[in-house]
């Protein structure tokens, strides 16, 4: 089933991330952006779509095991919002390595 989201947010980067057997989050480099005039914007939601395989994810802070998390299968889709959310995002793959599309949207007002 597609899942479509229309965010509040700005969509600004994008990363294709192989989920292997070790947890994985979204680039560091990605929680925040340039926001031009000295100013930073601040990572406030991702749209994470697994494109093969099965992957557990937690955002609560602790490591995903490939039996401890919320499962996503090959076509599901998930938005994530919220600042630590998004820094505490982890993946894992369950058997074979994953392939996982996220978009990482800013807010501009948060500085």
């Amino acid at each position: 089933m597609a899942r479509y989201v229309i965010s509040n947010f700005n969509a600004g980067n994008f990363e294709k991330i192989t989920v292997a057997g070790t947890s994985i989050g979204i680039t560091s480099t990605l929680y925040t952006k340039d926001a031009g005039g000295g100013k930073v914007t601040h990572a406030s939601s991702v749209f994470l779509s697994i494109e093969t395989e099965s992957v557990r994810i937690r955002w609560d802070g602790g490591a995903p095991t490939s039996t401890d998390g919320h499962l996503l299968v090959a076509g599901d889709s998930i938005e994530i919002e919220g600042r630590g959310n998004v820094r505490n995002l982890r993946m894992i793959r369950i058997t074979n390595s994953a392939t996982a599309h996220v978009t990482v949207h800013y807010d501009p007002t948060i500085q």
